[in-house]
This record gives C-alpha cells, sequence and structure tokens, in this order.
C-alpha cells in the first residue's frame, strides 16, 4: 500500500481526530510514533504542524486503522458552521477575546469575517497573530477562500 500524502490535510484537528478514532491518549499516539507527547500537543493546538516524513508516517498510520479524511468533520453532518468557536481551537486568550465580542460559534466569526476582516483586529486581546491563526484555520476547513 502506497501512502497518499496529500490525500489528507493534517491540521489540528484531523490529528486530534485520528488520536481519537484509534482511540489513543496524547502520550499514546506520541509513543505509536516514536514522538514526545508535548510534540503530539503542538501539533493539536496548531502551534506546529507535522512535516515530510512525519506527514507520510501519518497517512500510513491513517490507511492501517482506515480513518478517512472525511473522518475529521467535527460531527456526522460536519456542520461547522454551527460548532461552537471552541471548536476552533485558537490559542484561549484569542478564543475568549471573540467570545467577548459576542461570536460564539463559526459562522458568527466566518460572518464577521467577510464583513470587515481587519475589524476583528478591534477586539480588545485579539491580535495580528490571533487573525493569521484564524485566517489559516477556516481556509483549512475551507470556510473561506
Amino acid at each position: 500500500m502506497n501512502p497518499k500524502p496529500d490525500r489528507y490535510k493534517w491540521n489540528a484537528h484531523s490529528i486530534q481526530a485520528l488520536r481519537r478514532h484509534m482511540g489513543l491518549s496524547q502520550q499514546e499516539m506520541a509513543a505509536e510514533l516514536g514522538i514526545r507527547q508535548q510534540t503530539v500537543s503542538e501539533w493539536e493546538t496548531d502551534r506546529y504542524r507535522p512535516r515530510g516524513g512525519m506527514i507520510t508516517l501519518l497517512t500510513m498510520v491513517a490507511e492501517r486503522v482506515s480513518f478517512l479524511p472525511t473522518d475529521a468533520a467535527p460531527d456526522a453532518s460536519g456542520d461547522w458552521p454551527e460548532q461552537p468557536i471552541t471548536r476552533l481551537a485558537l490559542k484561549p486568550r484569542a478564543t475568549s477575546a471573540l467570545q467577548q465580542s459576542g461570536l460564539h460559534t463559526v459562522a458568527a466569526v466566518v460572518a464577521r469575517w467577510r464583513e470587515n476582516r481587519q475589524g476583528l483586529l478591534d477586539i480588545p486581546d485579539f491580535g495580528e497573530r490571533s487573525l493569521q491563526d484564524l485566517e489559516r484555520k477556516l481556509r483549512d476547513l475551507g470556510l473561506i477562500y
């Protein structure tokens, strides 16, 4: 079986979904992959992303355990807009800032994004890095282009 690394989009959500699909803790997944638990945590919080050979290894593991890219949907319907913004796995400070400004669902964040992307920077405690992180996650989910 030849793995197809580009078949999977390895991001915080898909890595966590794979781990849960396998019924493993972060520590157990790290042991299976031969890496540190902290690395799995950093992937799942989107602090870092897997690269090179680790992408290939994740893909091989996913194929071996019959994990499909569609299994990474937040629920059976894959209905992201109705999900709470906590599902975006932003940094806690950014999530809190969005919630305090009245943005509690992914749909509300996307609507605000489309209305005025730069206006999100007017939210206290929501800076440029938070905006870049949010943009990357929304693009990964196919909610903005």
